[in-house]
C-alpha cells in the first residue's frame, strides 16, 4: 500500500504538536507562578498581617504594611495597595 498522501499531514501534526505543548509548558509555568505567589501571600502577609491584629485590635494597618513590605511585593494583589493609597482601612479590614 502507498501511504505517500499522509506524508504531509504528519509534517502539520508535529508541528502543530510541538506548538500545543509550548502552550501548555508556558501555561503550567505561569501556574505554578500564581501558586507560588498565592501561597506566599498567605504565608508571609496574612499570617502576619492576623497575628498582629490579633494581638493589637488598634494596629496601624499603614505602619505595619510599610513596615514590612513594598509596593514591589508582586505577591501583594495590587488592590491592597490601592485601599492603602486611598486610605480605605475599614474596607481593607473587610478583605482580611
Amino acid at each position: 500500500m502507498n501511504f505517500d498522501f499522509i506524508e504531509p499531514y504528519l509534517k502539520y501534526s508535529a508541528i502543530i504538536a510541538g506548538v500545543i505543548s509550548f502552550i501548555i509548558t508556558f501555561f503550567n509555568k505561569e501556574q505554578v507562578k500564581y501558586e507560588k505567589n498565592k501561597e506566599k501571600y498567605f504565608d508571609d502577609f496574612l499570617v502576619r498581617f492576623y497575628s498582629a491584629f490579633r494581638n493589637n485590635k488598634n494596629v496601624n494597618i499603614k505602619d505595619f504594611f510599610y513596615k514590612n513590605y513594598s509596593y514591589h511585593d508582586n505577591y501583594i494583589p495590587p488592590y491592597v495597595n490601592y485601599l492603602l493609597e486611598k486610605s480605605e482601612f475599614d474596607n481593607l479590614k473587610k478583605f482580611y
